[in-house]
């Protein structure tokens, strides 16, 4: 059973563009945690960034990690509760545009009577590294390799400081629709690298998926 949306916490990775000092972000959700152990948490995701920033992004600079969780007094969503100032760089060498990003598929599986549009999400990574694509102009399979090991890494962090609800622990998927908090237990990367997944012209994604470890 999906957990209430009240339950949910929002992890925001703040990061510049070294090139034209332009700001950008990634994140995703998961369950709350009590005040000591989303500092820690904090502090972990700090250590995942240095192991996998420098593979999944080049001349960019990661900043601030922030912690929020859902609340509704003066507005409803999710609302900043902790941050942590981190310096962890990419590497070098070219970039796509900056607003291409490799995309990692959320979904949960075990919940299937909710509608499928609910209990799936996405996380977006950037900036490319052009190194990283092959000649026709897709991920190659090496690359979705290290995205999905990131993802893998991102969720046994996320496990080690574990949520206010166990079952929580990992990512998970906040529908605001359903008001409810879906756990992910798998992840996919495609090949495709582009903006407007809904406008590609019938590009393969050729999409790998694993199954994330459960808390």
């Amino acid at each position: 059973m999906p957990s209430p949306i009240d339950d949910s916490a929002h992890i925001t990775f703040r990061c510049k563009q070294t090139p034209t000092s332009e700001d950008y972000q990634f994140g995703f959700s998961t369950g709350t945690r009590g005040d000591l152990a989303a500092q820690d948490l904090l502090d972990g995701l700090d250590l995942w960034l240095g192991d996998q920033f420098s593979s999944i992004a080049a001349q960019a600079s990661c900043t601030e990690i922030v912690y929020s969780e859902w609340g509704t007094a003066g507005f409803t969503g999710f609302h900043q509760k902790f941050t942590k100032l981190v310096t962890r760089n990419g590497g070098s060498g070219n970039v796509l545009p900056p607003q291409c990003a490799v995309v990692a598929s959320l979904l949960n599986t075990r919940d299937p009577s909710s509608s499928i549009k609910r209990r799936r999400g996405r996380m977006f990574f950037g900036t490319v590294p052009v190194s990283q694509l092959g000649s026709d102009g897709r991920l190659t399979t090496g690359a979705v390799t290290v995205y999905h090991d990131a993802v893998e890494g991102l969720q046994d962090t996320l496990n080690t400081f574990a949520a206010s609800v166990p079952s929580d622990s990992g990512l998970c998927i906040a529908s605001r629709a359903g008001d409810v908090l879906y756990v992910a237990d798998v992840q996919g990367i495609g090949r495709g690298v582009d903006t407007q997944r809904r406008r590609r012209e019938k590009l393969q994604e050729v999409i790998s998926y694993d199954d994330l470890p459960q808390a």
